[in-house]
């Protein structure tokens, strides 16, 4: 790996950025507590990872010849999005709550295992990121290799202390009724917000 310290300072200004797999991970945490968070982190990742692997494979290279594609996977993210945003504002506090059980939790790691494989930026990101920092000397499937073992150790450690961070709202917010109405309309449009952004742009 090329400029290593370029190459850390440059993910933890890309992880720090809030998008839809936070903002899910945020919810999950809300409504189900810490448990949850962490079944959300580990879907964030395993499509993160997923990704990484397919564009060191070279499928990146193949959904750039192919642009159609690529707005199916948009417009198919986008909505996906969406139907998420929109069950979180038409749910309550309450009934999230109530419905996190062990199967809702594992529920929310395929939800953004979803939101993470459905999101083009995501792969363009990894196709145009990682090449930046490669090293000649090394094969791509090495290259790749390190940098995302080390870029998935930075994400997890964020995002694991960003699940445990909103568990600390997760009694306060429980004990609201204000709260248990305006919580989950809020992240609720947030993340609609956020795919309408992806299926307009």
């Amino acid at each position: 790996m090329l400029h290593f310290t370029e190459f850390v300072a440059s993910s933890v200004a890309i992880i720090l950025l809030p998008g839809p797999g936070q903002l899910a991970i945020l919810t999950a945490t809300l409504s189900g507590g810490f448990r949850s968070g962490l079944k959300a982190v580990a879907g964030l990742l395993t499509g993160d990872l997923v990704i990484m692997t397919l564009t060191a494979l070279g499928i990146a290279t193949v959904m750039e010849m192919a642009p159609n594609l690529m707005q199916v996977l948009r417009w198919a993210g986008g909505l996906y999005i969406c139907w998420i945003g929109g069950k979180t504002f038409l749910s309550s506090l309450s009934y999230l709550t109530a419905t996190s059980d062990l199967q809702n939790r594992t529920a929310w790691y395929f939800r953004t295992v979803g939101i993470t494989l459905l999101n083009p930026k995501a792969v363009l990101f990894f196709l145009s990121f990682f090449p930046l920092f490669m090293d000649p000397t090394q094969g791509v499937a090495r290259s790749y290799l390190q940098m995302g073992a080390l870029f998935t150790a930075m994400s997890g450690s964020y995002l694991v202390l960003f699940a445990w961070m909103g568990s600390k709202f997760f009694g306060r917010i429980q004990s609201s009724p204000a709260a248990a109405v305006w919580v989950p309309r809020g992240l609720g449009t947030v993340i609609a917000c956020l795919g309408l952004r992806l299926l307009w742009t």
